[in-house]
């Protein structure tokens, strides 16, 4: 499974979360997420935790720095496949790949 998260970091931030977002149900909330515009991805996606029920966990007292991981061959086994990525990665503005 493969899941790109917009990036955060543009000069179109919207400031407050989705009108009325916390008045509606879970269910609701996260199928108007499919359908935010690039503006609400890039200003809401670092403002879920006030969207979507949240838990911070406490860090602990001792943090490793996580090292450099091997390159995704398998999810580009060939250049126009890595390519294809990296042209995705920047159009869509993502900050991270989680994988699983």
């Amino acid at each position: 499974m493969l899941t790109a998260l917009a990036a955060c970091s543009s000069g179109n931030h919207v400031t407050d979360a989705p009108a009325d977002s916390t008045a509606k149900d879970i269910f609701t909330r996260g199928a108007e997420v499919l359908t935010w515009s690039q503006s609400q991805r890039e200003a809401y996606f670092s403002k879920m935790d006030s969207i979507f029920p949240a838990h911070v966990a406490a860090r602990g007292t001792l943090v490793h720095d996580l090292p450099v991981g091997a390159p995704l061959t398998t999810l580009t086994p060939t250049p126009a496949a890595q390519q294809a990525l990296t042209d995705f990665i920047a159009s869509q503005r993502v900050a991270g790949l989680l994988i699983k």
